[in-house]
């Protein structure tokens, strides 16, 4: 049992908007749940790490990733996950997502690490990808990308994917639908957008130049994690704003 994936899709979310990095991590912590799940259901023995979420499961996981993914990969991802445990630091949630946050954020931490100590001694892996770990793999392009679930699954159990799958499937909702505090201007910008008024009639209305005007909703854009005006339209009417 297989899963197949490619260097840039993990890559390209470095430096994008930080809410971007814990969806995205979080996507990625459901797939390899279901993943595990699946490989116990065809018949795979589960293993002895009931939560696969800590450093002593991740100690494990990360050679079975050695054996068929790239070291580049594997850092990629590394990034991926301290970023978003950053983010996930820095936010206050309710008291009954504390528990699945907790979950989530011990996951990225101790995947991170894990990854970060089995390649210590590769610290030019990104410019030499050629290299080789204690002669166990090549880490060249011509590897299949290919993540061994059914290995994964003989370390860990049933019940503790399903917990993990939960709290990854609860963080990653709850960050898609929250929004930003966002101030009466930046409400107004978007009302008005959503109306259809053109930037420069806003701008004027707002007391702003066109050229700040754009400025400000790249800003706004940011804040909200979206692309373009758009998306951002669309999550501030999921959130409520344009009622």
């Amino acid at each position: 049992m297989t899963g197949t994936f490619a260097v840039h899709d993990v890559a390209r979310f470095v430096g994008d908007r930080p809410r971007s990095f814990v969806r995205v991590a979080c996507g990625r912590i459901v797939g390899f749940a279901r993943a595990i799940l699946e490989a116990h259901k065809l018949g795979v023995v589960e293993g002895h790490h009931e939560l696969p979420w800590t450093a002593e499961y991740h100690r494990d996981a990360v050679r079975v990733y050695a054996t068929s993914l790239p070291a580049l990969y594997q850092l990629c991802v590394r990034d991926l996950f301290r970023d978003s445990a950053e983010v996930m630091a820095g936010e206050t949630v309710p008291g009954h997502l504390v528990e699945d946050w907790m979950i989530v954020r011990s996951y990225m931490i101790s995947a991170g690490s894990a990854m970060s100590a089995h390649y210590a001694a590769l610290a030019s892996v990104r410019s030499k990808p050629d290299v080789s770990s204690s002669g166990e793999f090549a880490i060249g392009e011509s590897l299949p990308m290919v993540i061994r679930f059914d290995l994964l699954a003989q370390l860990t159990t049933s019940e503790g994917a399903r917990r993990l799958e939960r709290a990854a499937v609860t963080v990653r909702d709850h960050v898609e639908l929250s929004l930003p505090a966002l101030d009466d201007v930046e409400r107004q910008m978007l009302i008005q957008l959503n109306a259809g008024t053109a930037i420069v009639d806003m701008a004027a209305d707002l007391g702003y130049s066109e050229r700040s005007m754009y400025r400000l909703l790249a800003q706004l854009w940011h804040k909200l994690g979206v692309p373009d005006r758009k998306e951002g339209i669309r999550r501030a009417a999921e959130g409520g704003l344009l009622d």
